[in-house]
């Protein structure tokens, strides 16, 4: 690899890592490419070289996070060693940690942010939320399978609707938390989930 595609590429992974933390502080609209490119201690120009614009680059910056979720979820979920449900509950009580011990509620989720703020005004990022949330999805359902192939939960489950409702209820509660600045709703979600793969 020559120093200039080195020099692209590590300009490129600084801006998506310092967009995401920016998006996630600011939201989409708040989010100015002025303010990314001091972070990054780059130019404007550098900015348009990499991204056609910022429609685009928030898409990238959401793939770039879905894929570390996805990353986090396998290690925690992939362990065959441990039952499919205890790995799921196991999942969502680390989520819980992260959240609150290892950040603020004010970040809450990239993609749920997103998504709310842009769902109507920018197909593109509706698109790429939509895709990506079904990324994630797709990982629960995994583990619902080997789940129900073991007989941890009741066979006549339809897994793609219980994926839905699980990912679904788990960013209802990380939406509460965030606007109540309170665990209560993140512990609440984990109580019940075991209920319902009881």
């Amino acid at each position: 690899m020559t120093i200039a595609i080195q020099e692209t590429d590590h300009r490129r992974s600084l801006l998506l890592e310092k967009g995401a933390d920016l998006l996630l502080r600011s939201g989409y609209e708040g989010a100015e490419v002025s303010d990314l490119v001091r972070a990054a201690r780059l130019s404007e120009r550098d900015f348009y070289q990499l991204f056609s614009s910022k429609e685009q680059f928030a898409s990238e910056v959401l793939e770039a996070y879905t894929q570390q979720n996805i990353d986090f979820s396998r290690r925690l979920l992939g362990n065959k060693a441990v039952p499919a449900v205890k790995r799921l509950l196991k999942f969502y009580e680390a989520n819980i940690r992260t959240v609150t011990v290892l950040l603020d509620f004010e970040r809450g989720c990239l993609l749920s942010k997103i998504g709310q703020e842009m769902a109507f005004k920018c197909p593109l990022l509706a698109n790429s939320v939509r895709e990506n949330l079904e990324r994630l999805r797709q990982e629960i359902e995994q583990v619902l399978e080997e789940a129900r192939q073991n007989g941890e939960i009741a066979a006549e489950h339809d897994l793609q609707q219980l994926a839905q409702f699980i990912d679904s209820s788990w960013r209802g509660a990380l939406l509460s938390a965030n606007m109540s600045g309170e665990d209560a709703p993140l512990f609440a979600f984990r109580r019940y989930l075991e209920r319902v793969l009881a």
